[in-house]
């Protein structure tokens, strides 16, 4: 057993090298493209857009097929994966559109700023959902509901542990 997981463990790191590899080829080939005169801007983001593309599959995709995280996993994870690579998917095409936006745009289009804004406020779920997924967070923990009413009671709790020091506070100065 311990030895099957170490196997994914390598498995796992083999993916991350060669998505990020990928991504870094794709990088110098439109770097050099771009130096050199040979390509125009959408030549580069159709590099860029399936290099991404390219990036999600294996990471998202293949690499947990490939190191079993399915095996023995709750209804909850499973779920928490979908939302996890959907919202990854989703912060992908904001990187893209930032990308486009920015590197060929000159009509002072505000899609990049979008793109790069989109991303940002799916990391928090995403990563959220990601956890719940690799088995770091209980989903059952994690309840968006839930949340909301701890915050409203602690808030409240914080306001009620406020005032009796403000009294005593103010006891003490009329003494």
């Amino acid at each position: 057993m311990e030895q099957k997981r170490e196997i994914n463990k390598k498995l796992s790191w083999v993916f991350t090298v060669i998505s990020i590899g990928e991504l870094a080829g794709a990088l110098a080939v439109v770097a050099y493209g771009l130096l050199k005169g040979h390509m125009t801007g959408t030549t580069c983001n159709v590099i860029m857009g399936a290099a991404l593309v390219l990036y999600w599959l294996l990471e998202d995709i293949a690499e947990p097929f490939a190191v079993h995280r399915f095996d023995g996993i709750t209804q909850a994870q499973k779920e928490a994966y979908v939302k996890y690579i959907l919202l990854d998917l989703v912060g992908f095409a904001g990187i893209a559109c930032f990308l486009f936006g920015v590197g060929g745009s000159s009509s002072g289009s505000n899609s990049g700023i979008l793109g790069a804004v989109v991303y940002v406020v799916v990391m928090k779920p995403k990563r959220q959902n990601q956890q719940i997924f690799y088995g770091h967070i209980d989903p059952e923990a994690e309840s968006g509901e839930d949340d909301k009413e701890s915050e409203e009671t602690s808030v409240e709790e914080q306001e009620q542990a406020t005032l009796p020091e403000q009294d005593e506070e103010d006891t003490s100065d009329v003494k």
